[in-house]
C-alpha cells in the first residue's frame, strides 16, 4: 500500500496530507513532561547530527530531552531520518536494539506490576 512499482523500480508513496500542517502540536514544556513521566528504560536511536542527514534538532533542545528522561541510552547511528528502513543501515538499528535488549534484567522486569488501567 505505502509503495509502488515504477519503470525506474519501486518507489515510496504517501498521502499528500502528510505534507500539510499538523492539526496539533505539543509545546516543548509538554514533550519534557512526557518523556519526565517515563518510568522504564529507553533506547533512542537517532541519525548522527554531524552527519547532517538526520532530523533536524537544536543540539540544547536533544539535551534536555535526554536529560528529561530517567533511565535513556542514546544511540547515534550513521544513516538518514530513516535510517531503521534504509538497507546499509537498518541493520545497525537492529544490533543496537538487540544489545539494548539483552542488557536488561528480563527477571526484574517480568516481576514489574504493569498500569493496565493507564491504557485503557
Amino acid at each position: 500500500r505505502g509503495a509502488g512499482e515504477t519503470e525506474e523500480g519501486w518507489v515510496s508513496r504517501h498521502a499528500p496530507r502528510l505534507n500539510a500542517a499538523s492539526a496539533s502540536y505539543v509545546t516543548e514544556p509538554q514533550v519534557l513532561a512526557l518523556l519526565e513521566a517515563i518510568e522504564c528504560p529507553v533506547l533512542a536511536i537517532r541519525a548522527d547530527p554531524e552527519e547532517g542527514r538526520g532530523w533536524p534538532m537544536p543540539p540544547d533542545m536533544a539535551a534536555g530531552r535526554i536529560a528529561a528522561t530517567t533511565d535513556m541510552t542514546m544511540r547515534c547511528l550513521p544513516g538518514s531520518h530513516h535510517l531503521h528502513l534504509d538497507e546499509d543501515t537498518a541493520p545497525a538499528v537492529t544490533d543496537a536494539t538487540l544489545e539494548f535488549f539483552g542488557g536488561l534484567d528480563a527477571e526484574a522486569w517480568a516481576e514489574v506490576e504493569l498500569p493496565r488501567d493507564r491504557w485503557l
